[in-house]
């Protein structure tokens, strides 16, 4: 028998996952077997007992997923949608688990979205919002979004930005920081948690704190919606080729998101950074737009940002300036094996300029 502590740190359970080798839904069902194993392997402790109680949610849910994927590779996206919406039924609550930790604006640390251009270019503050309504025929296919469908993605660091850029160089970044407004409520899906980052919240939960009864809740709703988590999280075989099967589960969450809940968005473990140390160095926000007019942008997501100017990555660091702490602390995986404190890189000196740059709304 094992505890909760074991399987975090085992490596079945990290994320994000390799790509696939055969078919994903092979791929997918080998996945969520050695999950179902390792649950029914707790011991009989309190927290383990709570989600042993969850097997047949957890099976079900892995079972809908493939399902889902099968109908959606045969050509049924509506089936596949509809199969879909059942499995996460049967999780609901676990779900609702996962937002409620990030739903206070205060808490919700600045995020960044990056442009480049190889030319010295004046970006406004529009040109790095979503794509405007009028042009959505240049919309394509990502991980949590569909052809057409404008969405705002943001990262909590520079750092992850940059690599989910592929690591441009520098000279031809350009950054803003993008800080939620205080009066606006902020309800996000939060599967940034992934296993190596619940350590700490089991911490907090063994130390009996005030907040025991939500942790375990969400301690809970993490590894019963693991299956989930983990099939939005897997590397893209063949990043080249239009069509993605490791797209199909994201894609269809995010559609889950817009017509079944009030939620805004999903916040997410990034597949593209190393091994970094802290949450918010690896973590992205996908927003989808409401389609509420012909043209421009979201009215909801405008109103949800205070947005800096657009700084190019070399001139903010030539011009420097005053700083203030950025909340992202940790090590970032710079080169393979090679660790640096996040606090000794630019990503880190870029962060602290912004904190002190006046924001607006578009």
């Amino acid at each position: 028998m094992t505890a909760i502590g074991d399987w975090l740190k085992s490596p079945a359970a990290q994320l994000p996952k390799p790509p696939p080798r055969c078919e994903l839904e092979r791929y997918l069902r080998d996945m969520f077997d050695d999950h179902l194993d390792a649950v029914r392997a707790f011991g009989a402790g309190t927290l383990e007992g709570a989600i042993q109680c969850e097997l047949s949610a957890i099976d079900a849910l892995g079972k809908g997923i493939i399902e889902a994927v099968r109908q959606h590779s045969q050509g049924h996206p509506a089936s596949a949608y509809q199969v879909f919406v059942e499995a996460l039924a049967g999780i609901r609550g676990h779900l609702e688990a996962l937002n409620a930790n990030v739903s206070a604006p205060n808490i919700l640390p600045p995020a960044y979205r990056m442009r480049l251009s190889d030319a010295p270019k004046r970006f406004s503050r529009e040109d790095l919002f979503h794509i405007p309504f009028e042009e959505r025929r240049r919309v394509t296919s990502k991980r949590f979004s569909i052809e057409g469908l404008p969405c705002l993605y943001l990262g909590h660091s520079t750092y992850v930005c940059w690599e989910e850029m592929g690591r441009a160089p520098f000279g031809s970044i350009y950054v803003a920081q993008f800080r939620f407004r205080p009066e606006v409520a902020v309800a996000l899906l939060d599967f940034a948690y992934v296993p190596q980052f619940q350590g700490e919240l089991l911490a907090f939960w063994n130390a009996n704190g005030e907040n025991r009864a939500r942790l375990q809740a969400m301690l809970i709703a993490l590894t019963v919606c693991w299956p989930l988590v983990a099939a939005c999280a897997i590397h893209v075989r063949e990043p080249g080729l239009a069509f993605k099967p490791e797209y199909i589960v994201p894609q269809l969450l995010l559609q889950w998101l817009t017509r079944e809940t009030a939620l805004q968005g999903i916040r997410y473990f990034s597949t593209h950074v190393g091994t970094p140390s802290g949450i918010l160095l690896g973590a992205n926000l996908v927003l989808p737009a409401h389609s509420g007019a012909p043209t421009g942008h979201c009215p909801t997501l405008r109103a949800m940002f205070d947005i800096t100017e657009v700084w190019n990555w070399d001139v903010a660091l030539a011009v420097g300036g005053p700083t203030r702490s950025t909340k992202v602390s940790g090590a970032i995986e710079a080169a393979p094996g090679a660790f640096v404190d996040y606090i000794n890189t630019q990503f880190w000196r870029i962060e602290s300029m912004l904190n002190t740059r006046p924001a607006t709304q578009i």
